[in-house]
């Protein structure tokens, strides 16, 4: 990863989320680019009312944008990779390109920009939707993560600290194009745990559970299948390793529901990385996909790669 980008908006965290992005840059060696899409809805009003003065009032709430995030900037919180923290008194913002522009749908602006700086990462703060706001109106987060071209890391605003990285990965769908994400997953997740300086876990989660299985026939059936099952995706995931020339600390195989499973690991680890199949039209709108369901159960940090 060479060039990240980080999304800054007005949160009181956003200082903690830009030290922490700092510190990962520079163990990358990436150059860090900062941007901020700025909108007010004043500009609507204008079209109805026709302030005569707007363009001058657009173009000082951008200028007092630019200096908040220069601030920012010289002022942040340093964090290292072990997450101690010190504040810092320059040095570290050389190098840092700062943007602010006007947009009216922020992803849009974001996306426009990763394009143009030609983005290996985009990075950006977690936060909380509920299930029907993310069901129906399809905020800024699901926007992002289903038309993004590079990674995103979503970090979470709470202080806590990554021990391990968590690669999830859905080792029974052959496909060439599950393949194909499954080693963009794991390449990500080791540059990750490198950066890091932690271990790399690999886990396949089997969306199956004996419980659904009907007691008289569990041992003849219910045990059989699901030890045939596992052993094929253990099987299947250390070849993949093994072609990708990946070296994972920890790989196994689980059953169990999905979310949850992966939830638990993440809270374990701090970091999850995750696939994710862009969807568009109505399905898009209505149907969340496993990224998505495990996006509403996990609290730590997560990266999602298309």
């Amino acid at each position: 990863m060479k060039t990240v980008l980080l999304v800054v908006g007005d949160c009181p965290s956003t200082a903690y989320l830009q030290g922490r992005v700092r510190a990962l840059v520079e163990v990358m060696h990436a150059k860090l680019h900062i941007y901020r899409a700025l909108y007010d809805p004043m500009e609507e009003m204008d079209k109805y009312v026709g302030f005569d003065n707007f363009a001058l009032i657009k173009e000082m709430l951008l200028k007092e944008e630019r200096k908040r995030i220069e601030a920012l900037v010289h002022s942040t919180v340093k964090i290292s990779v072990n997450h101690s923290m010190s504040r810092t008194a320059g040095g570290m913002e050389k190098g840092i390109h700062c943007v602010v522009e006007w947009y009216k749908r922020a992803p849009d602006g974001i996306l426009a920009y990763a394009k143009h700086i030609n983005a290996d990462l985009i990075v950006v703060e977690r936060t909380k939707h509920s299930k029907l706001k993310a069901l129906v109106h399809t905020p800024d987060d699901w926007n992002l993560l289903r038309h993004a071209e590079c990674p995103i890391l979503m970090l979470s605003p709470f202080e806590h600290s990554v021990r391990a990285v968590v690669a999830a990965v859905n080792i029974l769908n052959v496909s060439e194009l599950h393949s194909k994400l499954t080693a963009r997953v794991l390449e990500n997740a080791a540059a990750l745990a490198e950066a890091f300086g932690v271990s790399l876990n690999v886990v396949s989660v089997l969306p199956i559970s004996r419980v659904g299985i009907p007691t008289a026939s569990r041992v003849a059936v219910g045990d059989h299948l699901l030890v045939s099952l596992e052993g094929k995706a253990l099987n299947n995931l250390e070849q993949i390793l093994t072609e990708l020339g990946i070296n994972a600390d920890e790989h196994q195989v689980v059953e169990g529901v999905v979310e949850e499973e992966l939830a638990s690991k993440a809270e374990e680890a701090g970091l999850l990385v995750i696939g994710g199949v862009a969807r568009e039209g109505l399905s898009g709108k209505l149907l969340g996909n496993t990224s998505e369901r495990v996006l509403y159960q996990v609290q730590s940090d997560v990266l999602v790669v298309n």
